[in-house]
């Protein structure tokens, strides 16, 4: 079973943990404008967010991340794990992107942040 296929089956290798954060993003490939979007959880390998704008699998996408635990907005590589329409909510879908695993310094700081919120609750 796949990375994605294990995720979609609901056994996910990293936790996960649900946060209004926000995502800004854009497809890598041209010069198209920013949009943000709610993310609907997020990990140390990978978010979940809405857009009415549906990628396909695989497409890569530029993105920044503002963690809560920090002023500083977190530039990202993700790659589309997965997208779906959202099921009473026309026009909306919902994907699952990863985090270029080869960039460990972002994954510690989701992680890092991850921590700081967890021990504050």
């Amino acid at each position: 079973m796949t990375e994605d296929e294990r995720a979609l089956a609901g056994q996910r290798r990293h936790h996960r943990v649900a946060r209004s954060w926000w995502l800004w993003f854009r497809p890598a490939a041209g010069a198209a404008p920013w949009q943000a979007a709610p993310l609907r959880d997020v990990s140390a390998a990978g978010a979940r967010f809405l857009s009415e704008r549906a990628f396909e699998e695989g497409t890569v996408l530029n993105a920044k991340l503002r963690l809560p635990t920090s002023m500083t907005v977190v530039p990202l590589t993700v790659r589309v794990a997965w997208c779906r329409p959202v099921e009473g909510q026309w026009g909306l879908t919902e994907h699952g992107v990863t985090f270029d695993p080869s960039d460990a310094g972002v994954r510690q700081q989701v992680l890092d942040a991850l921590r700081d919120l967890s021990s504050r609750s």
